[in-house]
């Protein structure tokens, strides 16, 4: 029997116990509310779209892993998140200074061609910021975290977050009135 999106509980973390147990339909709405904001982390610090994408099926075949050690001590939105920065990440280091170009985008539709041409164009200004102020910033502009999800994910306190935050963002205002 399939289960209805009210029927399992993401805030509470409830569907992360059921995939412990193999309930398919748990992980299935797992993937669909947090795919999105899996990938747009991935592709923010992976810079590609491909390999954002990757990074984000890995993420869910973690999530599939690991639930069972899933405790609750962060929400489940921090604990997914938290997956997929240290996956992409890795994927970052492993791939070095390999030179790599982009596979063009004929066949992707024109929405998430304009979407990505924002997000690249969201890197490039988050390049005026250092680790982890950009992850900061991504997670608070572009994923709407609160600061105290952005503590949970990077293991720092709200108020460093919150400082940091408004300093990146100072820096991000100086270099647009300089351009």
């Amino acid at each position: 029997m399939m289960k209805s999106d009210e029927d399992i509980d993401i805030k509470g973390g409830r569907n992360i116990s059921q995939i412990t147990y193999g309930d398919v339909p748990a992980l299935d709405l797992l993937y669909r509310k947090f795919k999105e904001p899996v990938f747009i982390l991935a592709l923010s610090i992976l810079r590609d779209y491909g390999l954002a994408e990757d990074a984000m099926q890995e993420t869910f075949l973690k999530i599939r892993e690991n639930a069972v050690s899933y405790r609750g001590e962060a929400s489940p939105k921090s604990w997914i998140l938290a997956i997929t920065r240290n996956l992409s990440v890795n994927m970052l280091r492993q791939r070095g200074h390999e030179e790599y170009s982009p596979e063009p985008l004929d066949d992707v539709s024109e929405k998430i061609e304009r979407d990505i041409e924002g997000t690249m164009e969201f890197n490039k200004i988050l390049d005026q910021l250092e680790e982890p102020d950009r992850s900061i910033v991504t997670y608070r502009v572009f994923l709407g975290f609160r600061h105290k999800e952005i503590a949970e994910v990077l293991g720092m306190s709200a108020p460093n977050v919150r400082m940091r935050f408004s300093n990146a963002l100072k820096k991000l205002k100086k270099y647009f009135e300089g351009s």
